[in-house]
C-alpha cells in the first residue's frame, strides 16, 4: 500500500508541477523534486515518463514555436536539460543519465529564438545516454544505441551501436560479434564490378569482470577494456560518478576478478587540494592522506584478486608550471611524495598493484589531456589514454590469474641479427658497430636478456644449419645473448610450427605460454594458423623498431618475482646438461648416483611462502589434489592446529633447482592425511617423488600419527601423480585412495640424500 500511495503522490505532484505542459501522459511522475519548466511552445510527455530531479532539477525549455516530444516509459535523470527552438523528439523507453544537454539551436537561446540557427534532433526508441552526454543540433541517435558518458553527439548515429567520444563515433555494434562500424563503400561506377565484403573479425570472449572506481567520468575505460580487437577482453561495471570513498566503504558484494581505483590527486587528497589553492601543507599531511586512502582500499577491496591503482598525475589546468614546483611545498614535490607513498603502501599488499599513468599520457602525447572533454563531460583524457590504460590493466589481470607468457621463441636471420648467416658468414652479420640497424639488433638482444633475467625463458627456432648458427652465437663479438641464455633450440630446416610444438613439449610448457617472434610474415602466419594458442605479434619491418616492439608486449607481467624466477634460465640450462649426462651413462641408477641428488625439507614461512604459493597454484601434473591458495591463505592453513606444511628443495652436483616441492599434512588422532603433494615437472624422474613421501612419513610419525593416508582428486592433467601412487607400495583403499601403516617408515630411495633436520628443529614430538 505504501508503494501505491507513494506513486500516486508522485503522479499528483507531476500534474501540478507539469501543468504548463501541453500533454502529460498517464502515470507520468516527477521524483525527488520539481523540474524547471519554461514552455513558450509545446511540450508533450508520454505515458509513464519519469523526471528525476534528486540532486539537480530536470529542465524543459521551449521557445515560441518550439516543440519537445518525449515518448512513453522514458526516464530523464537529474540535471538534464532540453533547450528547444524548433523540434526535439525523444522516443519510447529511452534512458538519459545525469547532466545531459539536448539542444536543436546552434546560436541564441529559447529567449532569443530569432537569433538561433536550428536543426531538429531525434533520439530513437530504446536509446541510452550515459551521464554528461551533449546532443547538438541536427543529431539523430538510432533506436537501441548507447552513447558513452561525456560524449558529444554531432551528427547521425546508426541504430543498435555503441558510440562515444568528441564527436561521438561508432565503437562497435551491440551484438558484440560484428566488426566496428565503418561508412558504407560507395557503389562502383561499373555495376558489373563486385564490391568485396570485409570478413568479420573474430572477437575474443570476455575473460574477466570487475569494477571501475573513479572521481571522473571513466566510462571510456570500460569501453576500451571490452573493445573487440583486444587480446583479452574484460567487462567492467562503473561505480557511480564521484563516489570513491562511499564505494570503498560499502563495496558491492561480488566485484569479480579486478577493481581499478583511478583518482585525481586534487579530488581525493585534501592536502593536495589545499596546496593547489595556495595553502601551505607538510609532508606528513600528504603522507597521512595517502595512508587513509590506502586503508580504505585495503578495507573495501581486500578480497578482490587484482586491484589496480594508477599513479596520480596533474592536468595542465590544475597547477601553474613553476621553478619552485619541485621544492617542498610545490605541486611537483607533493605529487611525487604522494606517489612514492602510494607505491610503498601497495608493495606491502599481495593484491594491490600500482601502474604508471604518466606513461599513458606520455605515449599519447600533446593531446593526452582534453580541456573541452573535461568541462563538457568531466572526462580529463583523450580516448587513446584510456586504450593504453586498458592494455596495462588487462595485462595485470592476466598476470594475477596466471596467464602470463613464459617463453619467447625467436628466429635468427634478420631477427636476432641482420643478414643470413649461412650465406654471409657470421663475421659479416649486421650486429653492433657504427651501423644503425646493427645497433638496433644489439639493443633488441639486450631487451631479450632483460626479459630472461626476470624469469622469461628464451629459445630459438630457425631454419638454418645448426653448427653454423651456434658458431655465430658463440664467436661474434657483438652478440649480447650467448648459448647459455637459451634454454633450448631447434635449428634445422623443418616446419617452424612443428619445431615450436616439440620444443614446448620438451620444456613441459603449454603452447599458451609461448610468444613467437620472426621477421618473416609467412612464417608468422604459418605458426599463427597452426598453433593458435601461441602469441605471434605483428613485427615491424624496420629493425630499429624491434626493441620497442618487444618492450611494448604486455604479456609477461607477473604479480611477484621469486628467486626461482630470476634463476629460471640457469635451471633449464642445468637440466639440459643433466639430459646430456643421462645420454652418456649406461643406466638410470648410474645417472642418479652420479648426480648426487639432495632433497631438503624446510618449514613453510614468510621467506618461502611466495614461491610456495606460486608452485601450489601453477603445478598440475604431480599434484595430488590441485588445491589453490593465496599466500595469506596458505600461511593461515599451515598455522591451524594439526596442520603442517614443508617446502622441498632439490639440488645436485650440476646445480640447485630451488624450491620445487610441497608436502602438507593434517593430523587428527592417529591419522595423518597427505593434503598437498606437489612437485615441479623440472625435477620429476630423479627419485624425488618417493623421497617426498619418505619425508612426509617421518614428519607424520614425529607428530604422533600411526597411518599416512592420501586421496587423489583426478584432473585432466595429474595422471602422473596417480601413476606414482599406484606403483608406490601404498595400500589401495578405493579408486583413488591410498594408505601406509607407519609401523614401517616409507623407504627412502637409494642414492638420494635426504635432509629434514631443519624441519624437525625446535619441535617437540607429539
Amino acid at each position: 500500500m505504501f508503494d501505491v500511495a507513494s506513486r500516486l503522490g508522485q503522479v499528483l505532484r507531476a500534474r501540478w508541477t507539469l501543468r504548463s505542459c501541453d500533454r502529460i501522459g498517464r502515470w507520468t511522475r516527477t521524483m525527488f523534486g520539481p523540474p524547471i519548466i519554461e514552455n513558450n511552445g509545446s511540450i508533450e510527455l508520454g505515458d509513464r515518463t519519469r523526471l528525476m530531479s534528486e540532486f539537480a532539477p530536470v529542465e524543459l525549455r521551449t521557445a515560441k514555436g518550439g516543440r519537445l516530444v518525449i515518448g512513453e516509459r522514458t526516464g530523464i535523470n537529474y540535471g538534464t536539460s532540453f533547450h528547444v527552438v524548433e523540434s526535439v523528439t525523444v522516443g519510447r523507453n529511452v534512458d538519459m543519465g545525469p547532466h545531459c544537454i539536448v539542444t536543436d539551436a546552434d546560436t541564441g537561446s529559447v529567449d532569443q529564438p530569432e537569433r538561433a540557427s536550428t536543426r531538429p534532433v531525434v533520439i530513437g526508441d530504446g536509446a541510452w545516454l550515459a551521464s554528461r552526454v551533449t546532443v547538438l543540433p541536427g543529431s539523430t541517435i538510432g533506436a537501441g544505441s548507447i552513447i558513452a558518458a561525456g560524449s558529444v553527439v554531432d551528427g547521425p548515429i546508426p541504430p543498435a551501436v555503441l558510440a562515444g567520444g568528441i564527436p561521438a563515433r561508432v565503437l562497435r555494434h551491440l551484438d558484440a560479434t560484428s566488426p566496428v562500424f565503418e561508412p558504407p563503400v560507395p557503389a562502383p561506377e561499373n555495376t558489373d564490378q563486385v564490391v568485396p565484403v570485409a570478413p568479420r573479425r573474430d572477437v575474443a570472449p570476455i575473460t574477466g569482470r570487475g569494477l571501475l572506481i573513479s572521481d571522473f567520468t571513466v566510462d571510456h575505460l570500460a569501453l576500451a577494456l571490452e573493445r573487440p580487437e583486444a587480446e583479452r577482453r574484460l567487462h567492467a561495471e562503473v561505480a557511480p560518478f564521484g563516489t570513491v570513498v562511499p564505494t570503498l566503504l560499502t563495496p558491492p558484494a561480488d566485484i569479480g576478478d579486478f577493481a581499478v581505483v583511478w583518482t585525481r590527486p586534487e579530488a581525493i587528497l585534501p592536502t593536495m587540494a589545499r596546496l593547489l589553492d595556495g595553502a601551505e601543507v607538510t609532508a606528513d599531511e600528504i603522507l597521512g592522506d595517502v595512508d587513509r586512502l590506502f586503508g580504505l582500499v585495503e578495507q573495501g577491496l581486500g578480497a578482490v584478486p587484482c586491484v589496480v591503482v594508477p599513479t596520480w598525475t596533474l592536468a595542465p589546468w590544475c597547477a601553474v608550471p613553476s621553478l619552485t614546483g619541485g621544492r617542498p611545498g610545490g605541486a611537483l614535490w607533493a605529487l611525487n611524495l604522494a606517489n612514492g607513498r602510494l607505491m610503498e603502501r601497495c608493495a606491502r599488499s599481495a593484491n594491490v598493484f600500482v601502474v604508471d599513468a604518466s606513461r599513458w599520457i606520455a605515449a599519447t602525447g600533446a593531446d593526452a589531456y582534453k580541456e573541452k572533454l573535461w568541462f563538457l563531460g568531466k572526462v580529463p583524457f583523450d580516448e587513446r589514454v584510456f586504450e593504453i590504460a586498458a592494455d596495462d590493466i588487462s595485462a595485470a589481470v592476466a598476470a594475477v590469474s596466471g596467464a602470463a607468457r613464459k617463453l619467447v621463441v625467436v628466429d635468427l636471420d634478420n631477427t636476432l641479427w641482420g643478414g643470413v648467416v649461412g650465406d654471409d658468414g657470421w663475421e659479416a652479420l649486421r650486429l653492433g658497430g657504427h651501423d644503425g640497424a646493427g645497433e638496433a639488433f644489439v639493443e633488441f638482444q639486450r631487451a631479450l636478456r632483460q626479459l630472461g633475467r626476470t624469469g622469461v625463458l628464451l629459445a630459438i627456432v630457425s631454419k638454418n644449419d645448426e653448427a653454423v648458427a651456434l658458431e655465430a652465437i658463440d664467436h661474434h663479438g657483438a652478440m649480447v645473448l650467448r648459448r647459455d641464455d637459451f634454454v633450448a633450440w631447434r635449428i634445422n630446416w623443418d616446419d617452424k610450427a612443428a619445431n615450436i610444438a616439440a620444443l614446448t613439449a620438451e620444456l613441459n610448457l603449454g603452447l599458451q605460454s609461448v610468444v613467437f617472434i620472426d621477421d618473416n610474415p609467412h612464417e608468422r602466419e604459418r605458426v599463427r594458423t597452426a598453433l593458435p594458442e601461441v602469441l605471434v605479434p605483428d613485427w615491424p619491418d624496420d629493425p630499429t623498431a624491434y626493441p620497442q616492439a618487444l618492450r611494448s608486449l604486455r604479456c609477461f607481467d607477473r604479480p611477484a618475482t621469486s628467486a626461482e624466477d630470476l634463476n629460471r634460465t640457469a635451471l633449464y640450462v642445468t637440466e639440459r646438461r643433466r639430459d646430456e649426462l643421462l645420454a652418456s651413462v649406461g643406466s638410470l641408477d648410474e645417472w642418479i648416483r652420479d648426480l648426487g641428488v639432495v632433497v631438503k625439507a624446510d618449514r613453510l614461512g614468510s621467506g618461502n611462502v611466495a614461491r610456495s604459493a606460486q608452485l601450489l597454484n601453477k603445478t598440475n601434473q604431480m599434484n595430488l589434489r590441485t588445491r589453490r591458495l593465496s599466500e595469506p591463505e596458505l600461511l593461515q592453513w599451515a598455522d591451524d592446529e594439526g596442520h603442517q606444511t614443508w617446502c622441498i628443495t632439490v639440488s645436485d652436483r650440476l646445480g640447485d633447482a630451488g624450491l620445487t616441492g610441497i608436502v602438507s599434512i593434517a593430523v587428527e588422532d592417529d591419522r595423518a592425511t597427505l593434503v598437498d603433494y606437489v612437485l615441479s615437472c623440472r625435477v620429476m624422474g630423479r627419485r624425488v617423488e618417493p623421497a617426498m613421501v619418505h619425508i612426509a612419513a617421518l614428519l607424520a610419525t614425529d607428530l604422533g600419527a600411526r597411518r599416512l593416508v592420501a586421496e587423489l582428486l583426478p584432473t585432466a592433467k595429474n595422471d602422473p601423480c596417480r601413476r606414482f601412487f599406484d606403483s608406490s607400495g601404498f595400500t589401495r583403499t578405493g579408486e583413488y585412495g591410498y594408505e601406509w601403516e607407519l609401523d614401517a617408515i616409507f623407504p627412502a630411495p637409494a642414492d638420494i640424500t635426504i635432509d629434514i633436520a631443519t624441519a624437525l628443529a625446535g619441535r617437540t614430538p607429539a
